[in-house]
């Protein structure tokens, strides 16, 4: 599953109330730059409901609109925030991992 923003693993991390989505898993490491997936989140204001996780694909070239994009503020190209790891971390494993990766920075 995927890694959100708080640490939690899931497909749905922004309709599951976890944060923007920080990394893809092993089997599809690349995050693309469109916000298109993630299961349908609650109508908003305009009562338009959509997906609203950046999507994760096998291969850069199955990205709609590319690679996602570095966060403001980030320097050099991340690519998919891939983060080696061997087992499932725990929550503050993951999130120190994260932060060692990207800096200690909000979305």
């Amino acid at each position: 599953e995927p890694l959100c923003q708080d640490g939690t693993f899931s497909w749905q991390c922004h309709a599951g109330g976890h944060g923007e989505r920080a990394q893809c898993p092993k089997e599809l490491p690349f995050m693309c730059e469109e916000m298109t997936c993630g299961g349908f989140t609650p109508a908003d204001q305009s009562g338009k409901k959509g997906n609203k996780d950046h999507c994760c694909e096998k291969a850069a070239k199955d990205c709609k609109l590319g690679l996602r994009k570095c966060p403001k503020g980030q320097a050099g190209n991340l690519r998919t925030w891939e983060i080696e790891r061997k087992k499932k971390p725990t929550k503050a494993e993951a999130l120190a991992a994260l932060y060692k990766t990207i800096g200690d920075t909000k979305f």
